[in-house]
């Protein structure tokens, strides 16, 4: 009896093979005579003549070699365990390999059908299989599971590191609203914010702004009495004064304060043009907190240096995008001394001419993204590294001119940097990156996109900033396996890595990554070394895993591959 031909992927290649006695594709095929037809072996039992129209006299022999060739290369489904699939030629060696019946996933909810060699690797990735949650101890399928993950707060034990600024300590899901209410690093705005004064400070500090600060918030109430006093019927403020001189009530001493009104103005992705923005601006120019001029293309220096000129209270500004020259720049510097946010990624015409004194009056800058402009030098980030105190986030990617200077800089006294962007700041190598580690604890994501970097200075930068949460080493192809282990032995929290283009990334980092940082989210590994065994372990141990690179991975097998495909991550994969 031959194959039932619905078990060929190509049909009508294997309908060339049709043995006439069973109507069957030939199976173990014979030729029955001198002729060139073909028989199934056990079809040939009980003729003594060739079934075809020559009729002629049986004498068997073997095919030839022209025939088996196209025969043997036929792709099809096992006929008995209806799983494994390859060529008629193969079929023998996976009979001798165990095939068998297939069975169903044990998993309750999974309909999965395996043959008994493949469950074993299905069930290891199972969406269905049961799983205790790592922090509350509950059990769920792999599938909830990430729901319960997902859904902040739905785990009451999941661990929070507290954001607040100095504070180490992690708390559960559960006590966060209260750790956060008790914090002493947690920022308060002064109690007399009604008033006017809008000091924000960590819990811990605002006891004594309130004792230095006496004078000023009198003067605030005093701002406040005046307005009412203001719209007052002409004779009761003659009362309410007479009873102040005879009360003997003294204006206070300090600098007077006024309640700003904040406003923001958005003209993202616009077509304003610069006679529209300042029509629409003028009248704004005493409440105007926050400008966002993002990809705002028709706008020039004409505008921006009118407007930055007359405003006084700005806290942020987003230029990004907008070409803007030098003169704008300098335009912001004399009245926004308070300015906290500023960003300028791809003003491309800006030089250190704006940037030297943008450091020396513009000190409370908190984060500030210089993306791309790349004819700022060492010269502007290292006075912003000596005058900038408050620093948090420094984004500098693609500014081709920093080197190890600026770096080393920003890394003395720098303990609150949070965030740094060096992506293609090619100039940057190993003895900048150790100076950071070593001067800023407090990193919570760094990209280095192809900067000159080896493990002498990654791993030291994981032995030290172990609350790194994000870290793009793209096209840093010098680090190997010890980089990656350092970071699993210091950064639990980690949950971005990007290690595209680290050809010597290897199965003894990933494995050891996957079991000590569960928490991961987010890993590329395009063309390095890595096997089904890390995969494997990826999905069984990060169960918050989302995103998995594995472009170019040539040790990566294709059945892996396909098992991954009913799990919800997103694989990229060739």
């Amino acid at each position: 009896m031959g194959f039932s031909i619905d078990l060929f992927e190509n049909k009508g290649a294997a309908s060339s093979y049709i043995c006439p006695v069973c109507l069957d594709v030939v199976e173990n095929p014979m030729f029955p005579g001198k002729c060139d037809h073909f028989l199934c072996e056990d079809c040939m039992e009980g003729i003594n003549r060739c079934p075809m129209k020559c009729k002629a006299p049986l004498k068997p022999r073997n095919p030839t070699p022209a025939f088996l060739k196209p025969y043997n290369a036929l792709r099809m489904t096992c006929d008995i365990c209806g799983v494994w699939k390859g060529s008629l030629g193969e079929l023998s060696t996976h009979y001798d390999g165990g095939c068998a019946l297939p069975i169903q996933c044990s998993n309750k909810g999974c309909e999965e059908v395996r043959a008994p060699d493949d469950m074993d690797l299905h069930l290891q990735l199972c969406s269905q299989r049961i799983l205790p949650c790592p922090h509350c101890k509950k059990d769920f399928t792999y599938e909830k599971l990430k729901e319960h993950f997902a859904e902040y707060g739905e785990c009451e034990e999941y661990p929070f590191p507290c954001d607040n600024d100095g504070c180490d300590q992690i708390i559960p899901s559960k006590h966060t609203s209260t750790h956060y209410q008790e914090c002493p690093f947690s920022e308060e705005q002064c109690e007399w914010c009604e008033f006017g004064c809008d000091h924000k400070a960590p819990r811990k500090d605002m006891k004594s702004h309130h004792t230095d600060s006496t004078a000023q918030h009198v003067q605030c109430v005093k701002n406040v009495f005046d307005k009412v006093l203001a719209v007052l019927p002409p004779e009761y403020q003659e009362k309410v004064k007479r009873v102040l001189e005879e009360s003997n009530v003294k204006d206070p001493e300090g600098p007077q304060t006024e309640k700003i009104d904040r406003e923001t103005f958005k003209a993202r992705f616009s077509d304003i043009t610069d006679g529209e923005l300042l029509k629409q601006i003028a009248p704004r120019y005493n409440t105007l907190t926050r400008l966002d001029f993002f990809s705002a293309s028709k706008l020039t220096d004409a505008s921006i240096t009118k407007i930055l000129q007359n405003i006084t209270q700005l806290d942020r500004l987003d230029l990004s995008g907008v070409k803007i020259t030098d003169n704008s720049i300098l335009a912001l510097v004399p009245n926004c001394k308070k300015l906290s946010m500023l960003d300028l990624k791809g003003c491309k015409l800006l030089t250190d001419k704006s940037m030297v004194p943008l450091a020396q009056h513009c000190t409370f800058l908190h984060a500030l993204f210089l993306d791309n402009c790349n004819q700022i030098t060492d010269k502007s980030i290292i006075r912003i590294a000596r005058n900038c105190p408050k620093l948090h986030i420094l984004g500098i990617q693609g500014c081709v001119q920093i080197t190890d200077e600026s770096i080393i800089s920003l890394s003395n006294n720098r303990e609150k940097l949070n965030g740094l962007d060096l992506n293609r700041c090619v100039q940057i190598s190993d003895r900048a990156i150790i100076s950071l580690a070593q001067g800023c604890r407090d990193l919570e994501w760094i990209q280095l996109e192809g900067c000159n970097l080896t493990d002498a200075s990654v791993a030291v930068l994981a032995q030290h900033c172990t609350k790194l949460a994000t870290v793009d080493l793209t096209r840093c192809d010098k680090i190997t396996d010890i980089s990656v282990l350092a970071f699993a032995q210091n950064c639990k929290f980690l949950s971005w890595l990007d290690l595209t283009a680290c050809t010597q990334i290897t199965d003894a980092s990933i494995i050891p990554l996957s079991q000590k940082c569960p928490q991961l989210q987010t890993l590329r590994l395009a063309c390095s070394q890595v096997t089904d065994n890390s995969v494997i372990s990826l999905v069984k141990n990060c169960l918050e895993l989302q995103e998995l690179v594995l472009l170019e991975c040539e040790n990566v097998s294709v059945e892996i591959l396909q098992e991954l495909q009913s799990l919800e991550i997103q694989i990229e994969y060739s």
